[in-house]
């Protein structure tokens, strides 16, 4: 066993045990993102909700839920109510059944 100063000078040599790459830093705004989006959804601001989508998209992040696309159709549900906004999400809601947005299509535009 080292002695105390020794071990301590040895773990200011080793590098971070999980160093943040531009990987984790793209993962962090994609949350980030998302996180305004549900809050924008939350409140209900639909103006808000479909500007974030818009940035969303503008970030090209592989979207394989297709996120953007369903915040805007909330954002559609939201400002401008209607069988044309009910319909679009109902065809989302019908096509993209592992998209963990649904449920928030459901209660925003279904009900």
């Amino acid at each position: 066993m080292l002695p105390p100063d020794a071990a301590h000078a040895e773990a200011d040599t080793l590098p971070p045990s999980h160093p943040i790459t531009p990987a984790h830093e793209r993962i962090q705004l994609e949350n980030r993102y998302i996180q305004a989006l549900n809050d924008a959804m939350d409140l209900r601001d639909g103006a808000k909700l479909r500007k974030l989508a818009a940035q969303y998209r503008a970030q090209g992040f592989k979207d394989v839920d297709k996120l953007g696309e369903g915040y805007e159709l909330v954002a559609n549900c939201l400002e401008h109510r209607g069988e044309a906004s009910r319909a679009a999400a109902q065809a989302f809601f019908d096509r993209e059944r592992g998209s963990n947005l649904r449920r928030h299509l459901h209660r925003h535009c279904l009900e």
